[in-house]
């Protein structure tokens, strides 16, 4: 069963919110007649400031958007500029005393005239601390162009991969349609890169709840259409735990 959650975090959103929230407050300290009460107006002043202060931190943080729900346990991020052709392949899933530590892409190169995909796969590998460190490599689906990338990670004191973002070329219509191109991890020290797409846009950075990191994968693919475009990948859920 899933839970939907969608977080959504603008500068104009909170200073509506905050001001509302405060003119309440101002409300609920007003006289009959109206004029607003000393209690009232601090008490509103104070949250507005407050509000100001999230409204800096949100901007700093450069997280826009985040759509995810809840899955057996797991928060699950999906792309939110993904191309909608393709199945999805299961999840796949590092240990339970694991977490992600770095990635690789099979991206295709440039096909000239001919049918370019871009994007065919993304392989995580999870790894775990302490003495007995032990790792896994998980894929889901895969599509069969491409070369594999070397290995991206984060350097820093913690390299768990906490947020993605996902590049991605719109729907081209009569024209060669490539989907998904690249994508990108984050970590709480900085940010992991393994391949380089071709065309395309960039996704907001999307996160993981607070405390918690990628745990696993799944991959939507579209199978080889014959004469027909070629896409390969065309989106992922990354799943938090």
């Amino acid at each position: 069963m899933k839970t939907f959650t969608l977080l959504f975090t603008t500068v104009m959103s909170v200073s509506v919110v905050s001001n509302v929230v405060a003119n309440t407050i101002k409300d609920e300290y007003t006289h009959a007649e109206l004029h607003p009460d000393f209690v009232g107006e601090k008490k509103a002043l104070k949250l507005i400031k407050k509000e100001q202060k999230k409204e800096i931190k949100t901007i700093n943080s450069g997280v826009i958007s985040t759509l995810g729900y809840y899955e057996n346990g797991y928060y699950v991020i999906e792309a939110t500029n993904a191309t909608p052709w393709g199945v999805w392949g299961s999840p796949q899933f590092c240990e339970s005393d694991q977490y992600v530590t770095g990635f690789k892409v099979k991206i295709e190169s440039q096909q000239g005239d001919g049918d370019d995909t871009a994007l065919n796969a993304i392989q995580l590998t999870c790894e775990s601390g302490g003495w007995n460190r032990t790792k896994k490599y998980i894929s889901s689906s895969q599509s069969a162009w491409g070369t594999w990338s070397s290995l991206g990670a984060c350097s820093g004191n913690d390299v768990r991969f906490n947020g993605y973002d996902f590049r991605v070329e719109a729907e081209q219509g009569s024209d060669d349609d490539t989907a998904a191109n690249d994508i990108d991890f984050y970590c709480k020290d900085g940010m992991a890169s393994a391949g380089t797409g071709f065309w395309g846009s960039w996704s907001p950075k999307q996160t993981c709840p607070s405390g918690t990191y990628v745990k696993g994968i799944a991959t939507r693919v579209e199978s080889q259409q014959g004469d027909d475009d070629d896409t390969g990948l065309n989106s992922v859920r990354i799943y938090c735990k």
